[in-house]
């Protein structure tokens, strides 16, 4: 009995931020770099070089974020063997699910506020922005019923903050 591959993608809308973002740091260094032609005091051209270098550091290690970060998450297999598996522009990695240990929803303002601990302690790193991360959620503890679950974000209120009207 062959098992269904299902599919989670990152929401449109965190693709086009993480694009905006990924442009940004690409063009700051760039800016930067002109402006070292256009000044003449020695002390402008020092913190223009500066910015520069600082920006030019900043702008690789966005490029190679956006490479390594999974664009899509797969969960396949049947009942007995079981894999999660990402996809990224740097290539695929696969897990056994019945390896997970533990899934950790972080609170971050960076990419990666999903981890995905294994018991060997191999730790992946995903975008919260799934889909429907519910339903990936939801699918992993189906797989893996030892699995734990644990979101750090705090509970948001259910009414409105001043109590019903």
């Amino acid at each position: 009995m062959g098992g269904t591959v299902r599919r989670w993608e990152i929401t449109d809308e965190f693709g086009q931020r993480l694009g905006c973002g990924v442009i940004t740091a690409v063009i700051l260094p760039v800016w930067f770099f002109l402006i070292l032609f256009a000044v003449d005091d020695t002390a402008a051209l020092a913190v223009a070089a500066g910015l520069f270098v600082v920006t030019a550091v900043f702008a690789g290690l966005a490029l190679r974020r956006a490479r390594r970060l999974p664009r899509s998450v797969e969960l396949g297999g049947d009942a007995v063997r079981a894999t999660v598996a990402t996809l990224s522009r740097s290539g695929r990695r696969e897990a056994p699910v019945d390896q997970l240990a533990r899934v950790d929803i972080g609170t971050s303002l960076g990419v990666w506020p999903l981890r995905l601990t294994f018991v060997d302690g191999t730790v992946w790193r995903l975008p919260r922005h799934l889909d429907d991360l519910d339903g990936f959620l939801a699918a992993l503890q189906e797989r893996n019923a030892a699995l734990v679950i644990t979101d750090h974000n705090p509970p948001e209120p259910d009414g409105p903050p001043d109590g019903p009207a």
